[in-house]
């Protein structure tokens, strides 16, 4: 790319995300009248609000912009672990993020003295923590950017992409765990960078408990196996394990299903469900498509515009392909929503074309000795 060409795909971008975040037609950030009251209906029942609690609630309180978003029952779920309220898989099996919420509003109120009260500040503990998420995520991946290649570009529009992108406009002013899981992936990224396996394994495990799909990075300790030959491989196998057990520990310990996947979903009993497949492959998959490509699509551009020859880098190349590959199979499977599910591995995509674009000009330099 020149360097016009680069402002301009900058410029574009921006504009594209935030032309499709929240009224796509495909996949809407914000909800209809309609959904918003059944959200609303399913909050009074959930905490169960007596009539002035409600007519509160869905009138005057600022907690009604909690169903203005399409993933408005994911925050219920969560606020209820924050309130100490038992919830379901998968929404049980991703505590951390809700339990520090609830510890921190319960130093101001108890659930049980102010149900309103507690569920509005929960609301705005989660939007400081996102926006504390989303900071620190970009200055992780910057860091780790940087440590691999000193394109400018890459510098700018890496992090840039990761601040500004479709799951981070839909969720971050809501109590949802998308920004804490790409926050997550930053980190995991950096420590690969950085040739870090324990810390690498600490983050994973840690991550598991925010989002369970944080357990595809056990793919950066294959990047390390083969990247790396200072690093035996007993340790790194030691270490992948950690991410592992934490994967099973926190279904053991929630007295959840070891093999569950997502409401629906219990494979020791047979049970499958497949109605996000279902929805996903409706209309020959295309849209479905058009939505891999509104979180995916410009990230996976850059890439393609630093590809020169497959022989220097094609373990890189398959790597990232099987993340892709991974984490679309997925969400078909286990996921409603698209764009905010899989924006979680564009750290490690960035982490491959930083290092794309450090090998070419280590093969040009070296070509430019040669002649």
């Amino acid at each position: 790319m020149t360097n016009k060409s680069k402002i301009l795909f900058s410029f574009l971008y921006v504009i594209f995300v935030i032309s499709l975040s929240n009224f796509f037609y495909l996949e809407r950030g914000i909800t209809n009248g309609e959904e918003r009251n059944l959200c609303l209906t399913e909050l009074k029942n959930s905490f169960s609000l007596d009539e002035q609690e409600f007519n509160y609630l869905s009138t005057k309180s600022r907690l009604s912009n909690i169903c203005q978003s399409n993933a408005g029952f994911d925050s219920i779920e969560y606020i209820k672990i924050a309130a100490g309220i038992k919830s379901f898989e998968p929404f049980s099996l991703r505590p951390i993020i809700p339990k520090l919420v609830g510890s921190i509003v319960s130093q101001f109120v108890e659930f049980n003295e102010n149900k309103i009260r507690f569920i509005e500040l929960a609301q705005l503990v989660s939007l400081v923590m996102n926006i504390f998420f989303l900071i620190f995520g970009t200055l992780f991946l910057y860091a780790a950017i940087r440590k691999i290649t000193d394109d400018i570009f890459l510098h700018v529009i890496l992090p840039l992409i990761f601040i500004i992108n479709i799951g981070t406009f839909q969720t971050v002013s809501f109590f949802l765990l998308d920004v804490p899981s790409y926050f997550f992936a930053s980190v995991i990224i950096y420590f690969t960078a950085c040739r870090k396996p324990f810390y690498l394994a600490a983050t994973i495990a840690l991550g598991v408990l925010v989002k369970e799909v944080l357990i595809i990075y056990c793919l950066c300790f294959l990047f390390l196996f083969v990247s790396d030959k200072s690093i035996k491989f007993v340790k790194l196998t030691a270490y992948s394990l950690i991410p592992l057990l934490s994967f099973v520990m926190i279904r053991f310990l929630s007295e959840t299903d070891l093999l569950s996947m997502q409401y629906g979903w219990n494979i020791s009993e047979g049970e499958i469900k497949l109605d996000y497949l279902q929805n996903h492959l409706n209309w020959y998959g295309i849209p479905f498509l058009i939505k891999v490509f509104s979180a995916l699509g410009f990230p996976i551009l850059i890439l393609l515009s630093y590809y020169k020859n497959f022989k220097n880098y094609k373990f890189y190349i398959f790597l990232c392909l099987i993340m892709i590959l991974s984490i679309i199979f997925a969400n078909l499977l286990l996921g409603a929503r698209v764009p905010r599910v899989i924006f979680v591995i564009f750290p490690f995509i960035a982490f491959v074309i930083a290092i794309i674009s450090n090998k070419n000009k280590s093969s040009s330099n070296l070509t430019c000795m040669n002649t």
